[in-house]
Formats: structure tokens, C-alpha cells, sequence
């Protein structure tokens, strides 16, 4: 059944995410007549907290970038009168799989990676290749990872290096030397917003909607076109009952993440979009990062340690059964944060689990009972040792994302250039670069070149897009 709507909107806004959000709440507190279209059933996009802990647990974004250092979410979470919380300073441990490391091979460790990190970030690359991955300069025979430890403990800081693969969404062996910290992204400090990140996207909504903005859940976007050069634009869509519906508007701000905008048919956008922009979103890469998260009724780890760093027992190159959560697990750095530390406000027992590119998408596609059923009997095993596993009781409670299987997501974020001739930080100016004579604008963290990859990166790329023709003359 076809529904029209006859209503011209100033601008209508594809995605309920951050970025989506904060386009909305712009632009209606403008004057702007604003429509949000968002495919899945709640607000937030890849902000997603999760209420089935004691306290909430962010199973997208998780952390504010930069906060003392004057990033622009602080003050978007000010505005909403939305606490966020520094983490206070609590120890970190490093295991690996036979059992703990002393305090001071794990000094080591840590300060060897520190420094490979930090140069391969700030070292001049202007004469390196493109094709060169970032994991030539951190695993060469030569490199500082190395300092001082003896041949059987080389393993240790690979293992360690790898974590990095957590932050980049890809392995290390996939991401561009040269383009290695490009840009100039806020860092520094890391907040974390009282209640998550969906507190925050809730009340962006609640905002907009004061001054006028209308919200579709369940509708996902099936074409955006443009009949004629000074026409208004038009939006269809699908909803689960079947239902088509169409929306006309003289702008329309497309947030939909990189992943998706990867898997719309040739036919979405109408006329199609220019080549050249169509190969940058081919070839720009969107990174894996999945999340377990363990919730039990009491705490039977040290409680005052904040974070867990457990070392892979394989060498990358070992073969793995690939659908046991067990070996997967076993095969990456296991980065595991405790709420029970008081680090922040209202601890509680329960832990998090970083899993990287590496095997993420394989854990993702995994039944999540036997995922966390790994997880437990691992972190008891490398932690306390394996006979203590008797005695600890399972998790009342347990999570494992699904980002790079979610239709509406199909990954992460999008992570730095990887290798090739062809790819290079450009590509998200490329991404950002309206259309259709400025009718067509594009946000979101895919799009910001300085911040790609965050919260930031959604809300610089608004503010930018706030300046194209996307408010009424």
C-alpha cells in the first residue's frame, strides 16, 4: 500500500544516530522544518547502552576522546546537562595464558610498546609507500618492541602490539605505515557520559522535537532521489508492515553509516552518485570491534584492578578452528575492563571484553551463550588459574554485540587508510563533499578526516555540514 505524505520538509535526515540527532536538534532549533527517518526501532545508531547490568554498559561508543582538552561533545553533553565521569587511576595487570607476568617484564612490555606506538604516529613517512603495512615497522627484527628482552619473550610484546588492532578496527598487517597518525584527533583525556551514550541521543531527540523536529523508527530508507534540479527531494521507504511511504523535503543529510551506504543498490541514490565517490565509499574500510560483557553477582577478580590485559597463547600465523569461541579467544589479546575498580561512579561486577578485528566478525556470527561461556572459563583460567573455575559461578547476566552482522551498522567505524595506491586520508574529505548542488549533504564519523572513527567525528561533521544548504533561505 502507497502512503503519501504531502508535507515539504526543509530537510530530512537519514539516521537517528548521533550525528543524525545533532543535525535534527540544529537545524529545528533554526526555524527548520526536520524529519528524522531511522531504520531501526530506537535512536542512537551505534550508541547503545545497555541496561541489563546493575548500571549501564555502552555496547557502541563508550568513551569521549579529548575531554580536558576541548573536544566538541563536551559541550554538546554540557548543553544537555549530561555529567561525564574521568576515570580515576587504577592498576592494570598483564597475564598471559600459562599464567601471570612478573611486575617487571610487564614494565618492559608496556614501555617498549608505549614508545613503537608513539613513533610510529609521529616518525616524518612522507617517503614511505602506501602499500607499506604498519605492522612492517612494529614487528621488524630492529624495533624498539624489542628493547631489551630476551628471544622467548618477543612473543609477549607481539602479543601486546596487537592490542593496537583493538582501536584500529583492522590487523595490523591492513593499515597504511604512512598514514599513521594523520590528522589531529582530540585526545587526552577519556569521559565517559553518565547513563551512556543513548542518554545522550535521547535527549538530542527530546530537544529537536521540542522545536518541531518528527521522528520515523522503523522505516528503513529504499531510494532518495532528485525528479528535477530545482524540485524538492524524495525519500521512500519501507516499514515492516509492508507499508511504503514517501517524504519530499528541499534538503535531505544522509548520516547512514559507511557500512551501509556499501551494501544500497546502485539504484538508492537517484541520479546515481558520481564515481568517483562511489569508489571511495568501495575502498574505505569499515573496522570490526566486538564486546562481551560478563555480568556476575559477585566479584571474584582482584576488584581494585581496573583493567586486564591477557596475551594471545598462538602466533598470528597458527591455524584455528575458527568456530570455536575458545580458540578464537585464545588467539588475540584479550583486553578486559572491570567496573567493579571504582574508576568510576556506581561499581559494579561485571566485565567487558574487547575483541578485535582479527576474530571479531567470527565471534560475532557465534551462538553469544557459547561465546560467553568461552569468555568466563578463559579470564578464570588466565586470572586466578584453571581449577578456581569450579568454584566461580557463572554470570548472572551476559552480552556479545553484533555490529558487523547488523543490517543497519555491517561494522564499527571506519578505520585509518589501509594499503593501496588508491586509498589515503582524502577519502574522507571525499565522503563529506556534498551533492546535487548542496541538496545532498553527507555526515557522520566517516566523514570528518581529523576525527573519523568517533563520537567527535559525528558532531564535527554536523557543524560542518550546518554551513551548506541545508537550513531555509
Amino acid at each position: 500500500m502507497m502512503v503519501h505524505t504531502p508535507t515539504v520538509f526543509d530537510t530530512i535526515v537519514l539516521g537517528a544516530g548521533f550525528s543524525g540527532l545533532t543535525a535534527a536538534r540544529i537545524l529545528s532549533a533554526s526555524g527548520a522544518r526536520v524529519l528524522i527517518i531511522e531504520a531501526r526501532n530506537r535512536t542512537g545508531g551505534r550508541a547503545y547502552t545497555c541496561t541489563g547490568f546493575p548500571h549501564p554498559v555502552d555496547l557502541g561508543c563508550s568513551w569521549v576522546h579529548g575531554w580536558d582538552e576541548g573536544v566538541p561533545v563536551r559541550t554538546v553533553l554540557e548543553q544537555l546537562h549530561i555529567p561525564a565521569h574521568v576515570p580515576t587511576s587504577t592498576p592494570s595487570l598483564l597475564f598471559r595464558h600459562n599464567g601471570s607476568i612478573s611486575e617487571g617484564l610487564a614494565g618492559r612490555l608496556r614501555t617498549n610498546f608505549a614508545f613503537v606506538n608513539s613513533l610510529s604516529s609521529q616518525s616524518d613517512k612522507t617517503a614511505i609507500s602506501p602499500t607499506t603495512p604498519l605492522s612492517s615497522m612494529i614487528f621488524d627484527k630492529n624495533s624498539p618492541l624489542y628493547e631489551g628482552l630476551e628471544s622467548e619473550q618477543r612473543p609477549l610484546a607481539g602479543g601486546l602490539a596487537r592490542t593496537l588492532e583493538i582501536g584500529l578496527g583492522a590487523r595490523l598487517e591492513e593499515v597504511a605505515l604512512r598514514w599513521q597518525g594523520f590528522g589531529h584527533r582530540f585526545v587526552g583525556t577519556d569521559a565517559a557520559p553518565e547513563g551512556g551514550f543513548q542518554r545522550a541521543t535521547s535527549l538530542l531527540l527530546s530537544v529537536a522535537e521540542s522545536s518541531g523536529a518528527i521522528l520515523k523508527l522503523n522505516e528503513a530508507v529504499t531510494s532518495v532521489s532528485s525528479p528535477s534540479p530545482s524540485g524538492p527531494l524524495v525519500v521512500s521507504t519501507n516499514s515492516p508492515s509492508g507499508t511504503v511511504e514517501r517524504y519530499e523535503a528541499h534538503t535531505v543529510i544522509c548520516t547512514l553509516p559507511l557500512g551501509v551506504l556499501q551494501h544500497v543498490p546502485p539504484t538508492f541514490f537517484d541520479p546515481p552518485l558520481p564515481q568517483p565517490r562511489a569508489d571511495v565509499i568501495a575502498h574505505t574500510h569499515v573496522g570490526t570491534l566486538a564486546k562481551v560483557v560478563l555480568g556476575y553477582a559477585d566479584t571474584w577478580w582482584p576488584s581494585d584492578v581496573g583493567n586486564f590485559t591477557i596475551l594471545p597463547a598462538f602466533s598470528p600465523s597458527a591455524k584455528i578452528d575458527r568456530s570455536d569461541p575458545a580458540a578464537l579467544l585464545s588467539s588475540i589479546p584479550l583486553v578486559v575492563t572491570s567496573f567493579a575498580s571504582g574508576a568510576l561512579p556506581d561499581p559494579h561486577p561485571t566485565l567487558l571484553i574487547y575483541i578485535s578485528a582479527a576474530v571479531a566478525p567470527d565471534i560475532e556470527r557465534l551462538q553469544p551463550s557459547a561465546v560467553a561461556a568461552a569468555a568466563h572459563f578463559l579470564l578464570i583460567k588466565c586470572i586466578l588459574g584453571e581449577s578456581a573455575s569450579e568454584r566461580i559461578a557463572e554470570p548472572r547476566h551476559s552480552v556479545v554485540t553484533s555490529w558487523s552482522v547488523d543490517p543497519y551498522a555491517y561494522g564499527a567505524t571506519s578505520t585509518p587508510p589501509l594499503v593501496g595506491d588508491v586509498r589515503s586520508p582524502a577519502d574522507f574529505a571525499e565522503l563529506a563533499k556534498p551533492l546535487w548542488n548542496g541538496r545532498l549533504g553527507f555526515a557522520g564519523e566517516h566523514t570528518d578526516v581529523d576525527n573519523r572513527g568517533s563520537v567527535t567525528g559525528a558532531v564535527v561533521s554536523v557543524t560542518r555540514r550546518y554551513q551548506c544548504k541545508c537550513v531555509p533561505q
